[in-house]
């Protein structure tokens, strides 16, 4: 009996072993998530008038690697950096984060502006830090980003008298008196009228090899300290708009630290070609015959403007105390020379040239030249 037993019970043994190596080892349970939002990354604060532009990219994970997926809550602290104390204290002082706003997170690059009470627009400057937390609905939140730094103290005084005059090289920029600690910078944004505008010419203050919107705002400024600037960039025919910000740098804790002013109202320049070329030079004439009539050959230097259309040639017959300038080319000439065919012999003839260019601009008269054929 106990040799038909045996075989059966050590089956049943081997069976429960088998099973047992195939159970998955349980391994150490991990402790429940705190669905803490991670920290902020890039934030930094630009003090412009009397307001601080807060900017940062929210996390997409939560401090345990876990995508985020509950509302979080921006919290964005202020806070005086005053001079350390004397007296080192005897354990170390949490860091300060005083709440000044708290708006909805969202997805992608952040902004926020602080407006500045009175108290910190007045007195002498100190730096500010500025550091952000995020909240879950719980109201709970990792430790607060790194500080950054913007100044206190009085705003800095909007750019005065900004006007900006077309000119054949461009457009002139200028503005009053800026003491010489101070820098202004100039903002050119296009205006598309259309769905595609031409192309910007190359200017330095676009960097080279990289693609750029036209429609993007560029930021100019003075290649040395003044009350002005040439913009040679803007192209004829299209519409541009400028504002100007003054621009001032301190020190304070040993951090250089940036002031903006508030920029400037906007100033609208539609570029219209409006400017003639120049006269034409050099003009000159010599007397021939063409099949036996009489002929005046007349040549000049040619014009260099990229937009020139071509001459024109007027005549005064001398001869005739009543003749009027009279056009003979109504088509415009395309090179500097002309052969005037119908005049008489002995008669003597005054001549002018101007030039055209293709907006139909046309310039003053060349130096009168007078001949005999």
């Amino acid at each position: 009996m106990l040799k038909l037993r045996f075989p059966a019970v050590l089956a049943a043994g081997v069976a429960v072993g088998l099973l047992c190596i195939g159970c998955a080892s349980p391994g150490n349970p991990r402790p429940p998530s705190l669905n803490l939002p991670d920290k902020a990354t890039d934030l930094s604060a630009l003090r412009i008038g009397d307001r601080v532009k807060i900017s940062w990219s929210p996390p997409t994970r939560t401090t345990d690697g876990v995508d985020i997926g509950f509302p979080v809550t921006v919290e964005i602290c202020r806070d005086p950096v005053l001079p350390p104390p004397r007296v080192k204290p005897p354990r170390p002082v949490p860091v300060p984060c005083t709440a000044v706003l708290h708006l909805p997170g969202h997805a992608g690059a952040s902004t926020a502006e602080d407006k500045l009470p009175a108290s910190l627009l007045a007195g002498p400057r100190l730096a500010i830090a500025y550091r952000i937390r995020l909240l879950n609905p719980s109201g709970r939140s990792a430790a607060p980003t790194a500080p950054v730094f913007a100044p206190s103290g009085p705003a800095e005084p909007v750019v005065a008298a900004f006007h900006a005059t077309q000119t054949r090289p461009g457009v002139v920029l200028e503005w009053g008196p800026t003491p010489p600690e101070a820098a202004v910078e100039v903002t050119r944004t296009l205006v598309q009228p259309q769905a595609a505008a031409p192309k910007e010419k190359k200017q330095g203050d676009i960097p080279v090899g990289k693609k750029t919107d036209p429609a993007a705002p560029v930021l100019l400024r003075p290649a040395t300290p003044a009350n002005g600037m040439l913009d040679t960039a803007p192209v004829t025919g299209l519409t541009y708009t400028y504002t100007a910000q003054r621009i001032s740098n301190v020190e304070l804790g040993g951090r250089a630290l940036q002031l903006r002013s508030e920029p400037t109202s906007t100033i609208s320049v539609a570029l219209r070609d409006t400017f003639p070329p120049a006269p034409p030079r050099g003009l000159e004439s010599v007397p021939g015959s063409l099949n036996g009539k009489a002929t005046l050959d007349l040549s000049w230097e040619a014009n260099t403007e990229s937009d020139l259309a071509g001459y024109r040639v007027y005549r005064v017959d001398l001869a005739d105390p009543f003749s009027t300038p009279r056009l003979l080319t109504p088509e415009p000439l395309t090179e500097p020379a002309f052969r005037d065919t119908a005049v008489l012999p002995h008669h003597r003839y005054r001549y002018r040239v101007t030039a055209l260019d293709r907006s139909g601009n046309e310039s003053r008269t060349s130096e009168a030249i007078e001949d005999i054929p």
